[in-house]
């Protein structure tokens, strides 16, 4: 009887551990899938992260994985530009800074709108047959009144016109800050489809590339920067908003700068067309111009601040 009851038992465990062995393979089984479905979807996403750094995608993260918050709607012609931190200054990778983009620092910025093209003859026309604008300079290779250059930058025009012209829309010049982010996103690229220079990527006379005036403004559409900015660097440079101190980024506030309280020129980045040499076509570039100076080389674009 003791040996019956002995070989039930036995039996008993056999067909227990026939059930579990199946049971306990079937949940292994199910987190190793588990483990390797949550490899991939990382491995797929750091190279979408990636990606978007090293071409000319969207680097923000915010704009990556979901593109515009919902409640965000561009005023036309305008690119938004989310909040966050940037690198602003001499990059590392950059041998031809001069002193007064040094030191290389980290930005942060309120989220903002800024034109996607520079402003326009045609446009800057409409504000001038308004009466709110004065007529731009017309010497030389300006381009106001000149036949079949409507979708040229306006070029030129001074600091003040320039103010008054984004005040009669309801706008006004970025900061110097507003512009470099725009210009070169937040990973500090030299220019802004990367770090390597090609004079076929911009309006510009650098050999063997060679222009007689300014282009028609997002020529170069494939070379915008990494929020969709056409012609930050070339065509023509722009007018911002801050006073000119070739210190200013030893001082300068971590969030939010505006540039120092008053000096007698403002900050203008961009080069132009008419700029041979590759030193001053470089998105941390940075020049002192009197207000009261208008230039074939500079023209200007508006921003506007999110509310």
């Amino acid at each position: 009887m003791a040996g019956l009851t002995q070989l039930l038992y036995t039996y008993k465990i056999e067909q227990s551990k026939r059930h579990t062995i199946p049971i306990v393979r079937s949940i292994g089984l199910f987190f190793i899938i588990v483990s390797i479905s949550i490899g991939c979807w990382y491995c797929y996403n750091k190279k979408r992260a990636f990606a978007a750094i090293f071409t000319n995608q969207v680097e923000d993260t915010a704009l990556l994985i979901g593109g515009l918050p919902a409640n965000i709607k561009p005023p036309h012609g305008m690119v938004y530009i989310p909040a966050g931190w940037f690198w602003m200054g001499c990059s590392p990778k950059d041998s031809q800074c001069d002193d007064d983009e040094r030191p290389y620092h980290r930005v942060y910025l309120s989220a903002y709108y800024i034109d996607r093209n520079d402003v326009t003859v045609d446009e800057y026309a409409k504000c001038v047959n308004a009466g709110a604008c004065t007529v731009s300079d017309t010497r030389g290779n300006c381009n106001y009144g000149v036949p079949g250059r409507g979708n040229n930058p306006i070029n030129c025009v001074n600091w003040d016109q320039a103010n008054t012209y984004c005040q009669w829309l309801d706008k006004r010049l970025p900061t110097e800050a507003e512009w470099e982010k725009a210009a070169r996103g937040t990973n500090g690229r030299i220019y802004p489809w990367g770090n390597m220079w090609d004079c076929n990527k911009s309006c510009n006379s650098v050999k063997p590339c060679k222009h007689e005036s300014t282009c028609p403004v997002g020529s170069y559409p494939k070379y915008a920067s990494p929020y969709g900015v056409m012609d930050m660097i070339g065509n023509v440079a722009n007018w911002t908003s801050d006073w000119y101190d070739e210190h200013y980024y030893e001082k300068s506030p971590v969030k939010n700068p505006q540039g120092p309280d008053s000096g007698k020129e403002f900050v203008v980045h961009g080069g132009s067309w008419s700029v041979c040499v590759t030193h001053n076509l470089r998105a941390s570039d940075r020049n002192g111009i009197i207000p009261l100076r208008s230039s074939r080389g500079i023209g200007f674009r508006c921003a506007r601040s999110v509310f």
